[in-house]
């Protein structure tokens, strides 16, 4: 039978598409033959009725017909019979109700079929939207339009009245649906700002992206903060230690690089306070103690080992580390032959002066000298220039019995431990900063009328690198290990910016600029070079800037180093339950508020599996060993297998997240449903499995197993305790290649299959499923939450490493996330807020879900909000200006 329009859309808008079969008869009063219904055909195990013949066909667009098989062969049927097609946009489209109409409705459909192979023509095709997302019901007003818009315009009847719909929100509401409306138009174009000025302006950006996350939380504002932060190559901590108007010029990293010290000094004649010295534990990155000096300024610090010299007016103090206590004790203070402050002190090591840690220490008024802890007076030597202002400019030790001075503009070596006779290096115009360690020495200043660095090693010079830098500038080379150059540098300011950064990179013509280091000019720098980690001072406001370079990115926070995790769960709410490498059993460590629970499985366990809602757990050893805790009262049972998995059939087991269930293959090839039921393991249900079992999940109320088998080909079949047609075979793996499985509350499932993922919505027939491309290597791992769906695969530049892809459930790609290390599990908290992460290595990871942490996260590494004059150019409005006031009645 031919149809006059035929109707295309997926079997969970079977509501819809009824509701508009009803309109448009109504509005066709001749039309004699009925619509084309895939779900009723479906349903009636007929063919579906052919397009050819017909005189237009209805797309019914929506999410669901995205993923549907069948859409694509109805819009192949249609162009080969030559049939008109016109495209009703469902209002779930795009589905997050904060989405709105972003920068134009094009715009909008243009980010939602991103990836869809029909994508160019169904924007290529006439399309209404029939409504905005959390309208009641559909505006069916414009289908006189939509039909009238073929050059064979189907017969018209004028439109009866139509029943306002029902639930359609009061006009009071009205307001509040504006408000969000214009909130997600707001937050897209504000997301697509954000992207434009993440080049030239990264602070700018992130923060712009905040602002977008704020606003609304849409598809595009989640890609754009994850962008963003994978561009920051560097996590920053920017900390207050100091008073206001205070200069942060002396800081210093301890040896072993746990901890950082500071002194600041005074700022000009009107600062009269005592100068404060101040320890920071880098673990942490908390406050450990502090203490104030009678002397106004501290000049320079230098950590050696055990001893951290402070360089304050008139004297050389020591301060003593203790491993145990972890405390500083002090000593008497050397004094100096003049009032004057060290600007520079450096460490000689045991190795470089004859068995003893020799202190080197110099002043801008040129006095340049050798001090011990305890010793009642230090050696010095008054320079020739002394009293000039470049006498001396800075100073390291380099090489065994030698010391690296930079004197009137010239870079000379002093012996030790008399200091002279002086040989000179080589000279400049103009020295800005030295730095120096492990024998490695860079100078900045100008040579020959250009800005630049001076390299060398010992007393040997090696090289000048001219750098393009608007003033004065400090450097330090990360790459002496390897004998490449890696370079740190901070900087006043770039050309066209007054704000000071921090840029790193191999190749000083080609630097990559982070964030601003801090809002004023930078005073002091201390870098470790073999952790990586740099510390920048304040010039004004009494500041320290403290970057971890080389981070893998911003979202991924370290929970616990190698060598101490062996397997992770999740537990009730935001929290993680995890056994240690010696079987103890810990939890809550999402909460930061570890709590070893003193259970121990006795065996070396590699699966850790919740059951009940967390209220036990369920432990498996690698050598086929099992045990079961109660968490409220301790107690350990040895669970009743049918018949036990064994060591080769671990992966064959699941739990039910939210009740007393177990899901497992036995070594026959028998699927089993087992309860939890007065401490016994009782069976619910078994069923005999055809072919190889792969992979098996249990949904979080026990009610449905999913099993991946082969048999010729790889599927995935669906089992239920009250469905005697068991199993319903739901994903097909195309590419043959098994991949893992997960399960959402809701009973969505999301598959591995080779390089792509297949995603089916909960309450999907088996051939709704949307696959989605990407992935450089095949998928290794995958979860899932209600909103966001999570894959693993080997990355592309570098297969040794991970890689996470994030993507939204209606298929958007979201962005990567690139991983440290090869993973080893991957895993959601029950609350979806909260991803962690374990490495093969050991290291294991938390990353937050939600866009608010990812929002707060970015406005901290952007290290400022937006200003209101920011949030004006960029057209943001309040919260209470979001909307306009609703029309009045007409």
């Amino acid at each position: 039978m031919l149809h006059d329009v035929y109707l295309s859309h997926a079997a969970p808008d079977l509501g819809a598409a009824l509701d508009l079969t009803a309109r448009l008869e109504a509005l066709q009063q001749g039309v004699r033959r009925p619509l084309a219904l895939d779900a009723a055909a479906a349903a009636s195990a007929q063919p579906l009725p052919p397009v050819s013949g017909c005189r237009l066909m209805l797309v019914l667009l929506s999410v669901a017909w995205l993923r549907s098989p069948l859409g694509p062969r109805h819009w192949a049927a249609a162009r080969s019979a030559g049939v008109p097609v016109r495209v009703l946009v469902h209002p779930d489209l795009p589905r997050l109700p904060q989405d709105g109409v972003g920068r134009g409705r094009r715009a909008q459909l243009e980010e939602v079929l991103a990836g869809h192979p029909l994508a160019a023509e169904l924007l290529a095709t006439p399309w209404w939207w029939l409504g905005e997302p959390g309208d009641a019901a559909p505006h069916w007003a414009l289908l006189p339009q939509v039909l009238a818009s073929t050059a064979d315009a189907l017969p018209v009847a004028e439109p009866p009245p139509l029943a306002p719909a029902q639930g359609e929100p009061p006009r009071a509401g009205l307001a509040s649906r504006l408000a969000m409306l214009y909130g997600g138009a707001q937050a897209r174009a504000t997301a697509y700002q954000a992207r434009d000025r993440a080049r030239g302006e990264p602070a700018l950006a992130l923060a712009l992206a905040a602002a977008a996350a704020d606003l609304a939380d849409t598809p595009a504002s989640r890609s754009t903060l994850l962008t963003l932060l994978g561009q920051q190559t560097a996590l920053r901590r920017v900390m207050p230690l100091h008073a206001p108007g205070r200069r942060v010029q002396a800081l210093a990293f301890s040896p072993d690089g746990r901890w950082l010290a500071t002194g600041d000094a005074r700022q000009g004649p009107g600062d009269d306070g005592p100068a404060r010295l101040c320890l920071v534990d880098l673990h942490t990155l908390q406050q450990r103690e502090g203490s104030q000096s009678r002397s106004g300024s501290i000049g320079a610090l230098a950590w050696g080992r055990p001893w951290l010299a402070v360089g304050t007016r008139g004297g050389v103090g020591w301060l003593r580390w203790d491993e145990a206590s972890q405390r500083f004790g002090a000593r008497s203070p050397t004094p100096l032959s003049e009032p004057v402050t060290p600007a520079w002190m450096s460490w000689s090591g045991v190795q470089w002066a004859g068995g003893d840690d020799w202190l080197a220490w110099g002043c801008p008024e040129g006095l340049l000298g050798l001090a011990r802890p305890g010793e009642a007076r230090a050696h010095e030597l008054r320079l020739p220039q002394a009293g000039r202002p470049d006498a001396l400019q800075g100073l390291a030790w380099v090489a065994p019995g030698q010391v690296l001075t930079l004197e009137s503009n010239r870079v000379c070596l002093r012996p030790f431990p008399a200091l002279e006779p002086v040989v000179t290096l080589g000279a400049m115009d103009r020295f800005f900063h030295l730095w120096a360690q492990g024998g490695h020495w860079v100078v900045t200043g100008v040579q020959r009328g250009r800005t630049g660095v001076l390299r060398g090693f010992g007393a040997e010079v090696w090289s000048f690198e001219p750098h393009a830098a608007s003033g004065p500038f400090q450097a330090a080379d990360l790459g002496q290990r390897t004998g490449e150059p890696n370079w740190v540098i901070s900087v006043p300011g770039r050309k066209g910016h007054d704000v000071p950064a921090l840029a790193v990179g191999p190749d000083l013509a080609r630097l990559h600029y982070l964030l601003p280091s801090l809002a004023t000019p930078a005073a002091g720098l201390a870098v470790d070079a073999p952790r990586r980690r740099v510390a920048v001072g304040d010039g004004r406001t009494g500041a320290v800037s403290i970057w971890q370079l080389g981070e893998p990115h911003p979202l991924l926070h370290p929970l616990m180093p190698a060598g101490v995790v062996r397997a992770v769960a999740a537990g009730p709410g935001h929290a993680m339950m995890w056994v240690d490498l010696s079987s103890a059993f810990h939890r809550d460590l999402m909460d930061g508020g570890e709590r070893p629970d003193r259970l121990s499985a006795g065996f070396a366990v590699v699966r850790l599996l919740p059951l009940d809602g967390g209220r036990e757990v369920l432990m498996l050893g690698e050598k086929g060993e099992s045990a079961v805790f109660d968490l409220a009262s301790g107690q350990r049972r040895q669970p009743l297998w049918p018949r036990p998995p064994g060591r080769e059939g671990l992966h064959l087991v699941a739990t039910a997240a939210q009740a007393p269930r177990v899901a497992m293959v036995d070594p026959d090839g028998v699927l089993w449903l087992l309860e939890a039921r007065d401490g016994h393991w009782q069976p619910l249900a078994h069923w005999e499995v055809i072919g190889q079992p792969l992979a098996i999940t249990l949904s979080p109320r026990g009610e449905e197993i999913h099993v991946m088998v082969a048999q010729g080909f790889v599927r995935v079949g669906r089992w239920r305790m009250d469905d005697p047609g068991s199993p319903h075979w739901s994903v097909v793996l195309s590419q043959g290649l098994p991949g893992p499985m997960a399960v959402e509350a809701g009973g969505a499932l999301l598959v591995g299959d080779g390089e792509d993922l297949v995603w089916q919505a909960a309450g999907q027939d088996s051939g709704d499923t949307l696959r989605l491309s990407g992935h450089a290597a095949p998928v290794r791992a995958v979860a899932l939450t209600q909103d966001l769906l999570l894959s693993v695969s080997a990355a592309e530049q570098q297969p040794e490493l991970d890689e996470l892809r994030l993507w939204s459930t209606s298929g958007l790609a979201l962005g990567v996330v690139p991983l440290p290390d090869r993973l080893a599990s991957l895993g959601v908290t029950r609350s979806g807020q909260q991803a962690w992460l374990l490495m093969r290595g050991g290291e294991l990871f938390r990353l937050p879900l939600d866009t608010a942490a990812w929002a707060r996260i970015a406005q901290f590494v952007a290290g400022r909000p937006l200003t209101a004059a920011e949030r004006q150019q960029h057209g943001l409005l309040d919260a209470g200006q979001l909307a306009p006031s609703p029309p009045g009645p007409a």
